[in-house]
């Protein structure tokens, strides 16, 4: 699945550094998840796991990212510190 760099990673390096944490996160755990799943389940259904799980990620994280951007695109130290501190982000 293709992704294209979202405008955090685009702008305020700060917000690039977290928006990348999000992400790599977020894949950390998909991998972990679908190790643990692909365990019981036939190796024919591994292939639309993999898929379910890269839908999922990038649903899940579509409005972090897009918040991220936002603040940077506002220059919205107060959006960015909450959404640092809510996604425990901070380097």
């Amino acid at each position: 699945m293709q992704r294209h760099a979202s405008r955090a990673e685009q702008g305020d390096p700060d917000l690039q550094a977290a928006a990348r944490r999000l992400r790599e996160r977020a894949e950390r755990e998909k991998r972990r998840q679908l190790a643990v799943a692909r365990r019981d389940v036939d190796d024919r259904h591994h292939e639309a796991l993999e898929q379910l799980a890269d839908q999922l990620v990038a649903s899940l994280l579509s409005r972090p990212q897009a918040a991220l951007a936002l603040a940077s695109e506002r220059g919205d130290e107060e959006l960015a510190e909450t959404l640092l501190d809510l996604y425990d982000l901070e380097s």
